[in-house]
């Protein structure tokens, strides 16, 4: 009675395992959970898992099946463009070179020797790659920010960038031809350059400005006037007509000009000078009275003496030319008169201090008079 049960639960039996008939005497069916290898089977697990696929081959990488539980999200069998050798999906940045898909290499993002989109690092291949050093990458050209060797372009690299408004570049420094902000060095760019052989640099080439226009220095006595509003003469040096400092030649100007005649200059009378520019002496002919003169008549006169004061008796100073024999301070002395006479009996003035004991001016001797030698009054 149990054979018959038995017998109806079989579907073959090849008396063992077959290729159309399992151990178990059921049809062979890949995912039956039996493993055929007479079938061609190297697993069954009923289904895919993570060591078999689903049509019951051993799951490996490259065997052309995905099998997802064992961790495939591809399987080409072998690299391709959008596959992986590890049965991943080809994506750059995921750590794995594939050449297929055109990379050269993959670091996992950016690295010095492998820029973002997993080709080589180079300067000039236009992909900018800071951790490789590059400042900027222009695809091995110069631009007006970019330098071949994909370093910014900035004035003071060494490096002309005419692209970036640079005439020059001298790394920074100035040079005879070039100055520190990459332009040209030239007279009349209000930059002083003493290596181009400037003495000057006022902004222009317009000469008589204190500059000229080789941007040589213009200085009082180069025989240039310099209208910068210093100069009204530039004689090369002192002349008749313009002073030493540039100025017209003045008397009472301050400067001394010898070449006009000048002996002195203090801007006006002093002790020293007189207003007409010449020493102050006493007999010049110019009254100085800062000097103390009131007179001078280039000596002696009627109406000053040789001392360069007014001529006035009395005042101790003998004047010939004003009629003066003497001069004893206006007092009456042995030697002189008030009126500044020599004492002469008979000049009508009683000197008592010569010895007089009269003076009627006749001193006839006779009675009435005095005595002609005037020494006593004749009864």
């Amino acid at each position: 009675t149990l054979f018959p049960y038995t017998t109806l639960f079989r579907s073959c039996d090849d008396s063992g395992e077959s290729a159309n008939c399992d151990s178990d005497c059921t049809a062979v069916l890949c995912g039956d959970g039996t493993t055929n290898i007479a079938a061609g089977e190297a697993c069954d697990d009923t289904g895919e898992s993570a060591t078999c696929d689903a049509d019951c081959t051993l799951a490996l990488c490259g065997d052309g099946d995905i099998n997802t539980t064992a961790g495939e999200t591809c399987d080409d069998s072998g690299e391709s463009a959008t596959c992986d050798v590890d049965c991943t999906l080809a994506v750059c940045g995921d750590g794995d070179i594939n050449t297929t898909a055109g990379e050269t290499c993959d670091d996992g993002g950016e690295s010095a020797a492998c820029d973002a989109n997993c080709t080589s690092a180079v300067c000039g291949d236009s992909t900018l790659n800071p951790t490789a050093g590059e400042a900027c990458d222009s695809g091995g050209v110069q631009t007006a920010a970019c330098e071949v060797d994909c370093t910014a372009s900035s004035c003071g690299d060494s490096v002309l960038n005419t692209l970036a408004g640079e005439a020059c570049d001298s790394g920074g420094v100035q040079t005879a031809a070039c100055e520190v902000d990459c332009t040209a060095s030239s007279c009349g760019d209000n930059v002083l350059n003493t290596l181009a052989g400037e003495g000057c640099d006022d902004g222009n080439t317009v000469p008589l400005d204190g500059c000229d226009a080789l941007c040589v220095a213009e200085f009082c006595g180069d025989g240039t006037i310099n209208n910068s509003g210093t100069e009204t003469c530039d004689d090369a040096g002192e002349s008749l007509t313009c002073d030493v400092d540039c100025t017209a030649a003045s008397c009472g100007d301050g400067t001394i000009n010898t070449t006009a005649g000048e002996t002195c200059d203090d801007s006006g009378e002093s002790v020293t000078c007189d207003v007409d520019c010449t020493a102050a002496s006493c007999g010049d002919g110019v009254i100085n009275t800062t000097a103390g003169e009131t007179c001078d008549d280039t000596g002696e006169s009627a109406t000053c003496d040789v001392d360069c004061t007014a001529a006035v008796c009395g005042d101790f100073v003998t004047n010939t030319t004003a009629g003066e024999e003497c001069d004893d301070g206006g007092v009456q002395t042995a030697t002189c008169e008030a009126l500044c006479s020599a004492p002469t009996c008979g000049d009508n003035i009683v000197n008592t201090l010569v010895g007089e004991v009269c003076d009627d001016g006749v001193n006839s001797g006779l009675s009435g008079s005095c005595a002609m030698d005037c020494s006593a009054a004749i009864p």
